[in-house]
């Protein structure tokens, strides 16, 4: 007899769809993964995101003022240092190209930068589902196991 058991990748999957000119969707796939390992990585890439947001503040130092409508070089210092951080943000979170791979898609930075805020409440909704959902399934191995070991005293 052979005892067989079926396992999903710990993560997960995420599709943007980018509507082309066309009237067609482009599907973009991203992927967490959300092993431990993954987890700790994700809190650390946190703070790599940040000490990069510090980072380009001083790089672009137009990041620091409120932009001037009649500063057209200080307009485009800002979209750079947003277009740096933006794309720190997704290849950090979702691998290296992520950014390139929806930009390609036809995604602007104006668009890209919601989207990243989509994303990230999504993953977070999901996550704290699949905490719940597990600590539902522990709770539920746990009574079963008390409810067998009464039994057994019986």
């Amino acid at each position: 007899m052979v005892l067989k058991f079926q396992q999903e990748v710990d993560g997960i999957p995420l599709e943007v769809a980018v509507k082309q000119l066309d009237g067609t969707n482009k599907i973009v796939s991203l992927f967490i993964s959300t092993d431990a390992e993954s987890i700790a990585d994700l809190m650390d890439k946190t703070d790599l995101i940040k000490a990069k947001a510090e980072e380009l503040k001083v790089k672009y130092p137009a990041l620091n003022k409120p932009i001037d409508d009649e500063d057209v070089e200080g307009f485009r210092e800002v979209v750079k240092g947003a277009t740096e951080l933006v794309k720190a943000n997704y290849d950090e979170l979702f691998g290296e190209g992520a950014y390139d791979e929806l930009s390609e898609a036809g995604l602007g930075l104006l668009k890209l930068i919601p989207l990243l805020t989509d994303l990230t409440d999504g993953l977070t909704e999901e996550l704290e589902s699949k905490v719940v959902e597990n600590q539902k399934k522990s709770d539920k191995r746990k009574a079963d196991l008390l409810i067998k070991n009464k039994k057994k005293q019986k």
